[in-house]
C-alpha cells in the first residue's frame, strides 16, 4: 500500500509460477476506485513499452520544463510533455519575473536558465538548514 496526496494506492502480487505473477493494482481517492488494473507482469512490460514508444525528444524536453517550473513554483499541472495552455502561461510569468523575453517559447536557453534557477533555490534551501 502506498499514498500520493489525497489518493491510496494498493499493490497485490500473486505468484502464478515460478516465472510468473499477477499484479493488481488499485488506486482509491476518498471511497472512489478510479483505477482497478488487474494484470500479468508481461502485460504491464507491454503497457510500459507502448508508453514510451509515444515518448519524442520534444516531449521529454516539455516534460523537463515542466518540472522545473513547478518545482520553482510556476504550476504546469503535471509534467505530461505537452506544451499546454497551463505549461505556455507557466513559461510566460517565468520569463517575466527574470527579466527575459517573454514570448512563451521553450527553448534549450530557457531550459538551461530553469536548471540554474533549481539549483539556486535548492543551494539556498540546503543554506537554511
Amino acid at each position: 500500500m502506498a499514498r500520493a496526496v489525497n489518493r491510496k494506492i494498493d499493490i497485490d502480487l500473486e505468484p502464478l509460477s515460478d516465472k510468473s505473477v499477477r499484479m493488481r493494482v488499485d488506486v482509491h481517492r476518498d471511497n472512489f476506485i478510479f483505477l482497478k488494473d488487474p494484470s500479468t507482469g508481461n502485460e504491464i512490460i507491454k503497457q510500459i513499452r507502448a508508453d514510451l514508444s509515444h515518448l519524442t525528444f520534444k516531449r521529454i524536453r516539455i516534460a523537463t520544463a515542466q518540472m522545473l517550473l513547478s518545482e520553482l513554483g510556476y504550476d504546469t499541472n503535471y509534467p505530461d510533455g505537452i506544451l499546454g495552455p497551463k505549461t505556455r502561461n507557466a513559461i510566460l510569468r517565468f520569463q517575466r519575473r527574470n527579466s527575459n523575453r517573454a514570448d512563451g517559447k521553450l527553448n534549450s536557453h530557457l531550459i538551461s536558465i530553469l536548471k540554474k534557477k533549481r539549483d539556486a533555490l535548492r543551494a539556498a534551501k540546503n543554506m537554511e538548514r
